[in-house]
């Protein structure tokens, strides 16, 4: 399949641009995690901060199913991974200019994370991240997103549609699958034997 563009997908014909200036300077990773609102409620994006609105039912319901569907095949499975859903903090760019970002989903091998961390953002990039498209959450944000995970180590990003009943595969950048509601979505070498179809996502 060719690489993906934002403007071949459905009703998005944007073009990447540069965040907006906010502040009087640029914020490293430290000093984000630390504000008190940095909690989920917005992301840094090359220093600069960035709100994000409260997830819909239907997104937030969407990002637990798979959350569920992934812990449930890891318990049985038995597979040295932990999964974390609901804006996961991810510090995607040290910098500077520092980002750093929040997953709907990741999923992390106690190999690259041996201990739990008890505070803070992951410094260490999974090797899972789910994306679900949902309101404000538009293509060409998360077409950047894509970027910064592959570029921090990431093996494979799931960016979930619910509007299209969809979902992208990238295993890099540039390398991606289109699953429609008939096909089944599996783990790859991240999540050994993991297979569902892709209506059991959208499940109600």
């Amino acid at each position: 399949m060719p690489p993906i563009v934002l403007q071949n997908l459905p009703g998005h014909a944007e073009t990447l641009t540069s965040p907006p200036t906010v502040g009087d300077r640029l914020l490293s990773a430290e000093e984000f995690e630390a504000l008190p609102e940095s909690g989920g409620s917005c992301e840094l994006i090359n220093g600069v901060v960035h709100p994000l609105m409260s997830n819909t039912f239907l997104h937030s319901r969407i990002a637990f199913r798979i959350g569920y569907l992934i812990e449930a095949h890891v318990l049985a499975a038995k597979l040295p991974v932990l999964v974390a859903c609901g804006e996961v903090g991810v510090i995607t760019q040290v910098g500077p200019p520092a980002s750093s970002r929040a997953a709907d989903l990741a999923v992390i091998s106690k190999e690259r994370l041996p201990e739990l961390p008890k505070t803070g953002f992951l410094r260490v990039m999974p090797e899972l991240l789910v994306e679900i498209i949902s309101g404000a959450n538009t293509w060409t944000d998360t077409f950047e997103k894509i970027y910064e995970y592959f570029e921090g180590g990431a093996k494979l990003v799931w960016i979930v549609d619910p509007a299209m009943q969809e979902v992208r595969v990238f295993k890099s950048a540039k390398e991606n699958d289109l699953l429609r509601i008939s096909d089944t979505l599996s783990g790859g070498d991240v999540l050994p034997g993991f297979s569902v179809p892709v209506t059991e996502i959208f499940a109600a």
